[in-house]
């Protein structure tokens, strides 16, 4: 066959597969294949929309940092000993293997920095981390650097460059303090899909910053992903059923999100226990996202029935609340006894009817078997010193960071994975990523014009 006096070279048929093969090749593709797949056909782009149906029901997967310098054996002769490189990986649970998500631009310390003089336990810490992690709802990230704020979803490589909300005393302090200006929580609203609205909680300072008194009082805003630079201020919005001693606790400032991250269930965001200083008492601050308004609820009573004693809440490390099979949990283990006290154990209890408050003591989990400590570098210093995650049809996961191997774990101790690099530290988020390509109109057109400080990909 010949076009313009040239000749064509045959046409060449392009291999039948049936519909059951594309699936299964779809089920084994990361999410920006498949999205690009589905403009194939029709019955690819529905092939598509089954596989994202079908992996909105897997578990999330936690995310670490893996964090590659200097400390830890020789660098190659190109390397410069002053550059510390980072990228960001998620753990799928039930497959038991870790994908890299985002890779972090090259961080280069000042020449003047002597770095025989640097603890090497700052590097584990994610308050050092150059990036941090500020929020993680339907596959979006919301990233920050000392510098500027973003939102990125890493599967689709679509990214946008959002106001810098989260600075202030907060990202700056030495050590960093869990109150101060920044970010609360980054949380979605409305049914799944391109229509949803994605919000960002934040607070901010108003008076002099610690340590001179008197302390600064907060008030609170709302920032809507898209809406321009201005956030909605919306002061100190109370539950008019509410004690005023909520007020003061959040004249005082609550949590920063990469310190403490809050879960969102049942529509409200859900902080672990804080002290209230007004009252001498631990309570769960909660934010309705439709009715914009701040609450609390009381967490499980510590009162051991069988002794007929009342435990110590200095004692406990509240270290984190989980949704387990749609209820809402919350893990807690005693920081005296841990990992090899005879009462170390970690008490998973579970809100089984929000409106009485009512807490049922659900999961007991026996102490940490010695060879995570003899083997691993184990340091319980760390905070917190493990994860308790869901894993989608089964039972309850620990991952236990390491210094320098993420270790995971079934509810018996029974380990299931160590995920490690060498190299490189382990740094623990607190967040978990759902993988997901729905587009946003307020991530759209920025996603490969330009070129972000976390789309940066090292060989390990």
């Amino acid at each position: 066959m010949k076009e313009n006096g040239e000749e064509l070279a045959p046409a060449t048929s392009v291999p039948y597969m049936c519909l059951d093969m594309v699936y299964e090749i779809f089920l084994r593709l990361p999410a920006a294949d498949v999205h690009r797949c589905r403009f194939v056909c029709s019955q690819w782009h529905a092939l598509a929309h089954l596989v994202v149906t079908h992996r909105q029901r897997r578990s999330p997967m936690p995310m670490f940092f893996y964090r590659r310098n200097f400390f830890l054996g020789p660098l190659g002769p190109e390397e410069n000993p002053s550059i510390d490189r980072f990228d960001l990986q998620a753990v799928n649970l039930v497959a038991r293997e870790s994908r890299r998500v985002l890779g972090f631009v090259d961080v280069i310390h000042p020449e003047e920095v002597e770095f025989d003089e640097l603890d090497p336990y700052a590097l584990v810490d994610p308050q050092q981390v150059m990036f941090r992690i500020e929020g993680s709802c339907d596959g979006i990230l919301v990233l920050s650097s000392p510098d500027a704020l973003y939102a990125c979803n890493p599967f689709t490589r679509h990214w946008a460059l959002l106001p810098s909300v989260h600075h202030g005393d907060i990202l700056m302090c030495d050590p960093p303090a869990p109150q101060g200006n920044g970010i609360l929580a980054f949380y979605a609203r409305g049914p799944p899909g391109e229509g949803r609205e994605y919000r960002l909680l934040y607070q901010t300072a108003v008076g002099p910053p610690p340590p001179p008194p008197p302390p600064p009082v907060h008030t609170y805003w709302l920032y809507l992903l898209g809406a321009g630079a201005e956030g909605q201020h919306i002061g100190l919005p109370m539950s008019p059923v509410m004690q005023p001693e909520l007020g003061a606790v959040l004249l005082g400032g609550l949590p920063v999100a990469f310190v403490r991250p809050p879960i969102l269930f049942q529509g409200s965001l859900h902080w672990p226990p804080i002290f209230l200083q007004p009252i001498q008492n631990y309570k769960i601050v909660v934010f309705d996202t439709v009715m914009e308004e701040f609450s609390w609820i009381n967490p499980p009573s510590l009162a051991d029935a069988e002794n007929g004693v009342i435990l110590n809440w200095a004692e406990i490390n509240l270290f984190q609340l989980l949704n387990i099979k749609g209820e809402l949990a919350l893990a807690m283990i005693n920081t005296d006894e841990w990992p090899e006290g005879p009462d170390a154990e970690i008490e998973v209890w579970l809100l089984t009817d929000y409106g009485s408050e009512t807490w049922e003591l659900r999961y007991r989990i026996g102490p940490m078997p010695p060879t995570v400590i003899n083997d691993h570098d184990y340091d319980e210093v760390r905070d917190p010193p493990l994860y308790l995650v869901s894993r989608a049809g089964a039972g309850l996961d620990l991952l236990v960071m390491c210094p320098y191997t993420l270790l995971q774990y079934d509810a018996h101790w029974a380990q299931r994975q160590c995920y490690g690099r060498p190299n490189n530290w382990i740094v623990g988020t607190g967040y978990q990523l759902e993988e997901n390509f729905v587009l946003h109109p307020f991530l759209a057109g920025q996603g490969n014009n330009e070129n972000p400080p976390f789309f940066h990909f090292h060989e390990p």
